[in-house]
């Protein structure tokens, strides 16, 4: 599959622009948010896990730059005299995704200790709502300039 967008430019740039897109409705979504009166609550659990996680799955599968950081940067890592060449970008694509899950679950464990000190302030919501949301839409600039 992602041989297929990296080797089509018109493919390429589709779902570029569908995951830009998908940031601008973030974006749009955080900016947009009106908090209930029900007190504080932490939006993870209130939207559900399931729906975290899919929105995880879609913006990674509409991210074309990690498909071509597999094709173009793994296979420069690649010995043919050493083994199976599929074997070692299998090895090597194991590695990253281990040590990005192992960044990414510490991201999650710190954001979870400050979660209840923001989340505890009307003025902290806000404020990491409209940062949220302008972050979504710079990176959807971003996805379309570069």
């Amino acid at each position: 599959m992602a041989f297929v967008v990296a080797s089509s430019h018109e493919l390429f740039q589709a779902v570029t622009y569908a995951g830009a897109a998908y940031l601008i409705v973030m974006g749009i979504r955080e900016l947009r948010h009106r908090p209930a009166d029900s007190g504080p609550k932490h939006r993870a659990v209130s939207s559900g896990y399931g729906r975290l996680v899919r929105d995880g799955i879609l913006v990674d599968l509409l991210n074309p730059k990690t498909a071509l950081f597999f094709l173009a940067f793994l296979p420069q890592f690649v010995r043919p005299a050493e083994g199976s060449g599929p074997v070692q970008i299998l090895v090597l694509g194991g590695c990253f995704v281990v040590l990005a899950g192992c960044c990414d679950a510490a991201y999650a464990i710190a954001a979870g200790g400050l979660a209840s000190r923001w989340h505890e302030s009307h003025r902290a919501r806000r404020r990491l709502r409209q940062t949220t949301g302008g972050v979504y839409l710079g990176l959807a600039g971003l996805t379309v300039l570069t």
